[in-house]
């Protein structure tokens, strides 16, 4: 995710740390903000089922179960990983039939032989992993043989299933740059399986790429931190953390380049490669993490929030509106939420925002001290 660790943002979390997170966040008249769980460790995503209950990853190693409003003290999995700087559990996605079909897809890095990326799927027994259940889908290259200035940075995130059912996996390029345009790795892509772990024959280099390479989807990227797929008409976006220039949200497409490491945002304007639909500069924020589409089944939220684009920013602590039909301009919704990582709106019209509270997993990194808000609707609106 690139979470750089500066005195400046030290200073900000040990201050957020020692006071009420809730009263803190501010956000706009008629809504509240409400703690639903904390103690979670070293937070990054989550996503939630259709009957209500929350997984979250945990970076250090579990999957975390959030049911009837309680963090459950057993994880659902807990894994061996490396979990060095931004390694470990990055991403988790149900089955979109969950749990009728009983799967839970974990995106992890393996330290074993050597730090390199997994995605399995877990069968699901209850509240609890069916031990010796996992089903590798794909191993990734050695990272140990590529490193940049932050070893262990740039491991991407979010798993999310599309409207078409295939599972969708961003992974960042390592933070070296140059794996993000080679078709001959997996890093700085964005990739796309059948549920049952094979790679789809209409994926875009099936013809043209071999063995695991033919799960690329787009590529050109350079973090791929957050995902996120709207209801109703399947448009699929794609939060990819920036370097010195931009941060910005690319529409997902089969065969994209987003040309990382040619063109960051909107600078090299060369026709081969996709451009975003939204960037924002370092005026507005350093860090873009978690988006979703405002489409519940129930709309909680005004009206004019319907089809919005919320997204967030861990280091500047904000989440904003983005209309994908109008992606100019973004507009601001809360303020003063520490490190938020991910988005996911519930069946009740609930917003649901994980926040880290604490930077990397190094030896500044602050133990449990992840949170999961809910962001509610408790005026009334108006009857037209």
């Amino acid at each position: 995710m690139s979470f750089l660790p500066t005195l400046a943002a030290v200073l900000i979390i040990l201050a957020a740390l020692a006071r009420p997170l809730c009263a803190e966040v501010e956000v706009p008249e008629g809504f509240a903000v409400e703690t639903v769980c904390e103690g979670l460790d070293a937070v990054v995503t989550m996503d939630v089922a259709r009957d209500g209950r929350i997984f979250i990853c945990e970076q250090t190693g579990a999957i975390r179960v959030v049911k009837d409003g309680r963090l459950l003290d057993e994880p659902f999995l807990r894994i061996a990983v490396d979990d060095f700087w931004e390694r470990g559990v990055i991403g988790v996605a149900l089955h979109p039939r969950f749990p009728t079909e009983p799967f839970v897809y974990v995106h992890y890095v393996r330290r074993e032989p050597f730090p390199h990326h997994v995605v399995s799927r877990f069968t699901a027994n209850g509240d609890r992993a069916v031990a010796g259940s996992e089903l590798v889908m794909i191993e990734g290259e050695d990272q140990s043989l590529r490193t940049g200035k932050y070893p262990g940075a740039h491991q991407g995130g979010a798993l999310r299933f599309g409207a078409d059912g295939k599972l969708y996996v961003p992974l960042g390029e390592h933070n070296v740059r140059d794996p993000a345009q080679s078709m001959e790795s997996i890093h700085g892509k964005l990739l796309r399986f059948n549920a049952d772990g094979s790679i789809p024959e209409d994926n875009p280099f099936f013809k043209t790429a071999a063995g695991k390479y033919r799960a690329i989807y787009a590529l050109g990227l350079r973090n791929p931190f957050g995902l996120a797929v709207q209801p109703g008409t399947g448009r699929m976006m794609i939060a990819d953390v920036g370097q010195e220039l931009f941060e910005e949200i690319d529409e997902a497409a089969p065969g994209a380049n987003y040309g990382w490491p040619m063109a960051e945002g909107l600078a090299g304007n060369r026709p081969e490669f996709t451009k975003p639909l939204f960037t924002y500069n370092r005026a507005l924020g350093t860090c873009i993490s978690g988006v979703v589409f405002y489409n519940p089944p129930k709309v909680q939220f005004p009206t004019e929030y319907v089809g919005r684009l919320i997204f967030a920013d861990f280091s500047a602590g904000w989440l904003r509106l983005l209309d994908p039909a109008q992606p100019a301009e973004s507009t601001p919704f809360a303020q003063r939420l520490p490190n938020p990582v991910d988005l996911a709106v519930e069946a009740d019209g609930s917003l649901l925002v994980l926040v880290r509270r604490t930077n990397v997993h190094d030896e500044h990194f602050t133990p449990r001290s992840g949170q999961l808000l809910r962001i509610r609707y408790t005026a009334k609106q108006a009857v037209p």
